[in-house]
């Protein structure tokens, strides 16, 4: 599986400490991202009643093809 990430937002390693209040974690490679809406609408998928978010479409397509999968390691 080749997944290529969305890292820009990484400051030397770490997230801004106001912004963590706006992450989830992308429950196919385990990056920080960010849920603004504004930002996250076009790597978000919806499995049962929970929105899951990612940092590539690359990682929205591997949940996809096995969402059962990922959400219960999000769980």
């Amino acid at each position: 599986m080749n997944v290529r990430c969305n890292t820009s937002s990484i400051i030397n390693g770490k997230f801004p400490e106001e912004m963590e209040a706006l992450m989830a974690v992308d429950p196919v490679c385990g990056i920080q991202v960010d849920e603004r809406v504004e930002l996250a609408d076009q790597f978000t998928a919806q499995y049962g009643s929970q929105t899951f978010y990612f940092c590539s479409e690359d990682c929205k397509e591997v949940f996809e093809e096995s969402p059962q999968q990922y959400a219960r390691k999000s769980a």
